[in-house]
């Protein structure tokens, strides 16, 4: 059962009756001080920098597949595992493991809807017995899939292409160039602003389906159209990635190191208007 109909966002009632399946293993990409006071029963602690690439200034590169393969490896996941994961950041920060995770080629997984917040004003057990994973047996066989990744070659072949649509999820003062957080600030020509928690309620849940249908054809990001949607470092986005996927939209990438890695280079277009 999935919150709404959607796929991939599983309700806190959902998980409830997950979390004595076999295989099924929960991680939890909360902050460590969160993870240690109280956590969802069974859930094993994941560091968010363990499924990260960092190239300063640029952050949030995806990891080579070998290192992928020996992550998943040591968290015990398989090919047949279904994997729950969760945080405390309105689900930035789980949605961006479990997007590394369908790249590797992975297929069964979830994002709790709403986070450890929404497990807690659920009132539903909570422990501080701390997790560990167990090993598998063999090494993950980690399948990129290219067809979900962007990078700086793939946006500038496309940015004339009226089929693709790139999709810029930080919030307006980052796409307009008022805040500024990497080499140079602003946005790539032609991409549309949605603030990545606009598809969230004031619980940090997922909107109803229709309302996120409706947000999307407003903000003319269609689904015959090949999306590139990115932010600072493909956290945020990497939510909103799980959403457009699990609305049925079936040409998304993601840009790793996104606009970190965009800003980082002298010759690639930016605007602020």
């Amino acid at each position: 059962m999935t919150t709404d109909s959607i796929p991939v966002f599983l309700s806190p009632q959902a998980l409830v009756g997950q979390t004595g399946e076999y295989p099924v293993r929960i991680f939890d990409v909360s902050a460590a001080e969160t993870y240690q006071d109280s956590h969802i029963p069974g859930a094993i602690a994941v560091d968010p920098q363990s499924y990260l690439r960092n190239s300063p200034p640029v952050i949030g590169l995806l990891p080579a597949p070998g290192n992928i393969a020996a992550l998943l490896s040591r968290l015990g996941i398989t090919p047949e595992t279904r994997v729950i994961a969760y945080d405390d950041q309105g689900g930035r920060v789980a949605a961006r493991l479990l997007w590394t995770l369908q790249v590797a080629g992975h297929k069964k997984f979830a994002l709790l809807d709403g986070g450890f917040n929404s497990w807690r004003q659920h009132d539903l057990p909570v422990t501080a017995d701390i997790m560990h994973a167990t090993p598998s047996a063999a090494h993950y066989p980690v399948q990129l899939q290219h067809h979900l990744i962007a990078d700086k070659e793939y946006i500038l072949r496309h940015l004339k292409d009226p089929s693709v649509t790139i999709v810029d999820v930080r919030n307006p003062d980052e796409f307009y160039g008022i805040e500024k957080r990497a080499a140079r600030n602003g946005h790539i020509p032609g991409a549309i602003n949605l603030p990545w928690q606009q598809v969230l309620d004031g619980q940090q849940q997922l909107l109803p389906k229709i309302q996120l249908l409706r947000l999307l054809q407003e903000k003319h990001i269609l689904p015959e159209h090949e999306l590139i949607v990115h932010c600072h470092s493909h956290q945020r986005s990497a939510h909103t990635c799980l959403v457009l996927h699990a609305l049925g939209y079936q040409r998304v990438r993601g840009y790793p190191g996104s606009w970190s890695d965009w800003a980082s280079y002298s010759d690639t277009p930016v605007v602020c208007d």
